[in-house]
């Protein structure tokens, strides 16, 4: 019976109820939603960027669920914050305070509520006028439909963010990246089987998806190798009788994670979403680049290479301070092997920083567009890119972390109450 009182069966349990919440939520549809005309809509318009906004709310948008936007308006919130930061040293250090973290976390909801509003106005706009051979998508028109619609995006999001805090308490990972990998996860069965009709209908031979799986599986070993690689630094370390030892520093290979080709899709999807809205009002130039920036294609590409270095080098500045890492170096007695304590070793590792960074950028620009290229060419729609393996791979090996912590600390506890028995 002890088991059932374990932090790990109490977290997973948690786990697992929050995991039923998404779920059901991600079937709830909004309400006025004509579900036959949007299903042959959703099939017929379908971007890169929406297929990575369908995937991450674990297939939410194609049903047109009150998760359609799941996630993603918190996550652009915390972008705006993290901006904010970047451009000013008086908002980094009031963010670096107790109670300057709390302020920012309520601007970052209403932030997230303004982007909501937004959004839902903007996708209202696009519903009412679409129709399929005259028969309208919303069944009901105007004020109704519009503020139905942003109520329940609105509930929708607050109750998405909430799960992911409920799951980050609990102490699996991050609730953010979970709720992310979940809706990966949900996602995939329907493509499978989208993929074995399309076989069987003969719209798209074997030979074409055995070389799309083959892509897929070379990306998650790219993936594994690359998040479990670092970059050793030979060091002296002191040790208690006044000499020193041989040692080493390892900082990782892909010091920057997963957020930057994340940032760099929601800026596209935004930019992509507004423009869809208000076509009417924007220049041909605008709108021939929103007609353009579809998965695949050159334009598409380029943009998001450019977003995803952008990104990445401004979160080196957030993450990586040569000047922080060396004073921690010096405090722990390590010396980094011919360089002096100092400005020599801040030099020293700003120049890593910044070839790690280049690095990482490099690999994820790689990881995320080939299979964008991939499906383009092949013509078939398996919508595992690489953005979605990286966020699977790394958000699961922290969880793997995260729950042999758990267990091992289940262990230590019950050997210490054995020995006081």
């Amino acid at each position: 019976m002890k088991f059932y009182y374990s932090t790990f069966f109490r977290a997973a349990l948690t786990m697992a109820v929050c995991l039923l919440f998404f779920r059901i939520g991600s079937h709830t549809p909004i309400p006025h939603i004509n579900k036959a005309v949007f299903d042959s809509l959703f099939q017929s318009n379908q971007s890169g960027v929406l297929q990575l906004v369908n995937i991450i709310g674990g297939g939410s948008l194609s049903r047109m669920s009150v998760f359609s936007l799941s996630i993603m308006p918190y996550i652009t919130a915390s972008i705006v914050i993290f901006v904010a930061q970047l451009m000013s040293d008086k908002v980094k250090e009031f963010a670096a305070s107790e109670n300057g973290k709390i302020k920012l976390e309520q601007i970052k909801r209403l932030l997230t509520v303004l982007l909501v509003f937004t959004q839902s106005m903007t996708l209202s706009t696009i519903l009412l006028s679409q129709n399929v051979n005259g028969e309208p998508l919303a069944t009901v028109s105007g004020f109704t439909f519009y503020v139905s619609t942003f109520l329940s995006l609105l509930t929708g999001t607050f109750i998405v963010v909430w799960l992911a805090n409920i799951m980050t308490f609990v102490g699996f990972g991050a609730g953010t990246s979970l709720i992310i990998m979940f809706g990966i996860l949900s996602s995939m069965p329907s493509n499978f089987f989208t993929i074995s009709s399309m076989v069987s209908e003969g719209s798209a031979t074997v030979v074409s998806v055995v070389a799309l799986i083959s892509i897929v599986l070379i990306c998650f070993a790219m993936v594994i190798y690359f998040e479990n690689a670092g970059r050793r630094v030979a060091t002296l370390k002191s040790d208690k009788y006044g000499g020193s030892r041989p040692s080493y520093v390892t900082f990782k290979a892909n010091p920057i994670g997963m957020m930057p080709p994340i940032f760099a899709a929601i800026v596209i999807s935004m930019f992509v979403t507004t423009a869809s809205a208000f076509s009417s009002l924007m220049p041909d130039f605008l709108v021939t680049a929103k007609d353009r920036l579809v998965g695949g294609t050159p334009e598409f590409i380029a943009l998001f290479s450019v977003l995803t270095f952008v990104f990445g080098f401004a979160l080196k500045g957030t993450m990586l301070n040569p000047k922080k890492v060396a004073n921690g170096l010096m405090m722990s007695g390590q010396v980094i092997r011919s360089l002096r304590v100092g400005l020599e070793t801040e030099k020293y590792l700003s120049r890593l920083f910044q070839s790690l960074t280049f690095i990482a950028c490099c690999y994820l620009v790689v990881l995320c567009t080939i299979p964008e290229i991939v499906n383009a060419y092949l013509g078939i729609p398996f919508y595992l890119g690489g953005t979605s393996i990286l966020i699977m791979v790394s958000t699961a090996s922290e969880m793997r972390k995260n729950i042999f912590g758990m267990m091992e600390g289940n262990a230590y506890k019950k050997v210490s109450e054995d020995f006081l028995k």
